[in-house]
């Protein structure tokens, strides 16, 4: 194949071809930015192991519920290792984007300002779950959330 019109001719034939098998599959993948994310109310729990004698395990529950517009609001139950354990409760209140591919970002806060999270997430079953991890402060924390 020394003829580049004969180069180019296969090239395309074969671009064609993929596109003729791969775009019926691609047709049917929807964006999330394609869709509107469901909101909702979603259960989430997330783990903060030991890290070491100085940090002690951790591990929150709750539920947040997701506007649709871009603002959060939810509940929460904190417990860290010790004897006893001294449960926390507490309110959030916040926002949240969702990027084109699932992934995201929340930015939570208490009322009061006590407390500030930044989270990456990304969605999960169309939207019905998703995955966290705590992207602020220096403890690693990480979680899932599912659709009630």
């Amino acid at each position: 194949m020394k003829n580049p019109i004969v180069r180019i001719s296969v090239a395309a034939t074969l671009f064609v071809l993929a596109a003729a098998v791969l775009l019926p599959g691609l047709r049917h993948h929807k964006a999330f930015a394609q869709q509107t994310f469901p909101g909702g109310t979603y259960s989430f729990s997330a783990q903060q192991p030991s890290s070491s004698s100085t940090v002690a395990a951790a591990a929150d529950m709750g539920v947040l519920t997701f506007d649709g517009n871009g603002n959060v609001s939810g509940s929460f139950l904190y417990v860290q290792t010790g004897n006893p354990v001294q449960p926390v409760t507490g309110q959030l209140v916040g926002t949240y984007v969702i990027n084109a591919d699932g992934s995201g970002t929340i930015s939570l806060q208490s009322p009061d300002g006590a407390i500030s999270l930044s989270m990456a997430i990304a969605l999960t079953d169309g939207g019905k779950g998703f995955y966290l991890m705590l992207t602020s402060g220096s403890q690693v924390v990480t979680g899932s959330a599912r659709m009630q």
